[in-house]
């Protein structure tokens, strides 16, 4: 590999490996969609998605719990979340979606201070980026990337998987298996 013969550009190269510059983190183990996911009939009424937040580099996991109410009137889906992390952490987030003729939606979310673009390629995986103000278990806030891509994996379950970024750094990832 031409790129890696100096020990600089090794030096580079291995650290953006080390970080997740070098290519998406997981990519290989996304099953591939089973259909296009239409997020106001799969998210409509009660779904519950277990996850975790991973961040390697400060040795952190955190297993969750998230309980989702969805209604749609035709035009929104208004989703209610009630998170649970397993050290006792409670947050309550609301995201509200509107189905924009042209495809896709414009999404805003508790704690995301702008409106969220929200795209579906040809294969009917949703992805959106935004950036949410989080408070870490200590209730230290901090201004966080998300990355997210959800895609259904079957007639009743979806997986949401984001990569987290701080100060454009990755930090981490998390991945949320919501079933009906």
């Amino acid at each position: 590999m031409i790129f890696a013969r100096s020990p600089a550009r090794r030096a580079l190269a291995g650290l953006m490996t080390l970080i997740g510059l070098a290519g998406p983190a997981g990519a290989t183990d996304v099953p591939p969609p089973h259909g296009p996911l239409v997020m106001e009939e799969f998210f409509a009424g009660r779904t519950v998605g277990d996850g975790v937040f991973r961040a390697p580099i400060a040795g952190v996991e955190r297993r969750f719990r998230v309980i989702a109410d969805g209604s749609f009137d035709g035009r929104t889906l208004i989703l209610k979340e009630h998170i649970v992390y397993e050290d006792g952490q409670v947050v309550d987030e609301a995201w509200r979606f509107e189905k924009l003729a042209r495809g896709g939606y414009d999404g805003k979310r508790t704690h995301v201070a702008t409106i969220v673009p929200v795209r579906v390629d040809e294969s009917g995986i949703v992805s959106m980026g935004y950036v949410a103000t989080v408070a870490g278990p200590d209730g230290t806030e901090r201004q966080l990337r998300f990355d997210d891509e959800l895609r259904l994996t079957g007639p009743r379950t979806v997986l949401n998987t984001a990569r987290v970024r701080w100060f454009g750094l990755p930090i981490g990832t998390v991945e949320v298996t919501f079933r009906k």
